[in-house]
């Protein structure tokens, strides 16, 4: 005879699994190289050389120094060390390979480096539906939203990953090399979230590197960093950076009809 019970063990995840859940995952910032469009014109580089060769592009106002340029064919992408015209850059370090005419991207995510710890917060928002009648007893709850956001601590907060996390950090760079030599603290002045929300990845660790399983990788599709806490120094504790990310609603992500915060694995219907 039938159980009349669904066994529930269905589809393993990155939030839990069925033997059990342990394990440290990874935080990358910004759109997947993938996911990220070609830009205008096509780029030429020769092994061992680190000049980077425009036809049709605009490098200078599609890049900063800095940057990083993936193009098509190589295996590493390009660090920008300076830009000398809208069709000629200098990268940090030589090619690899060579490469003519060849399709590239302008690199949107960074990897956040180790951390201590990432929390997902998902909060049900409801409004209480009260009557006289019914005295101060609730007689009904409306649904109202979620807020989700995640937290973590980072361990190695270079220049380049307070940049990222946070709008207020400026990096300066030497004009020659291009490395980062100082930055700065400001205010950029009322600023929207709409204007800067980006992907924010959960990847799973998995022998030491980020998992190759779908279902092991959570994609918050609007998430927006933020500071949130001190910074110590002291003798006896680990200085780390902790950070949030405000996450909101995708209305052009759908499943089931439904705006998404966050998918996991393949959601394409």
């Amino acid at each position: 005879m039938a159980t009349g019970l669904a066994s529930g063990l269905g589809g393993n995840n990155i939030i839990g699994n069925n033997y059990f859940s342990l394990g440290p995952a990874y935080l990358h910032y910004g759109e997947d190289i993938a996911d990220v469009a070609n830009l205008i014109g096509t780029v030429s580089v020769t092994a061992a050389s680190t000049a980077i060769t425009g036809v049709g592009t605009a490098f200078t106002t599609d890049f900063a120094v800095g940057d990083l340029i993936a193009i098509a064919g190589l295996a590493t992408d390009l660090q920008i060390q300076t830009i000398t015209s809208n069709t000629a850059m200098v990268a940090m370090l030589p090619a690899a390979a060579t490469v003519a005419a060849a399709t590239f991207k302008k690199v949107d995510q960074i990897d956040l480096g180790d951390t201590m710890n990432i929390t997902l917060t998902i909060s049900q928002k409801k409004t209480d539906l009260k009557s006289i009648q019914r005295g101060d007893n609730r007689a009904d709850a409306s649904w109202t939203g979620y807020e989700v956001m995640v937290k973590t601590e980072l361990t190695s907060a270079t220049v380049e990953r307070l940049v990222a996390v946070n709008r207020g950090y400026q990096a300066v760079r030497d004009s020659v090399t291009g490395l980062v030599k100082g930055f700065g603290f400001g205010f950029r002045g009322y600023e929207l979230d709409s204007q800067i929300w980006k992907p924010l990845f959960v990847k799973l660790q998995s022998g030491g590197v980020v998992t190759s399983v779908a279902l092991e990788k959570m994609k918050f599709l609007r998430a927006v960093p933020m500071q949130d806490g001190d910074v110590a120094y002291s003798a006896a504790d680990q200085r780390n950076v902790a950070v949030a990310f405000n996450c909101y609603l995708d209305e052009t992500t759908l499943i089931n009809s439904v705006p998404q915060l966050f998918t996991v694995g393949d959601v394409t219907p």
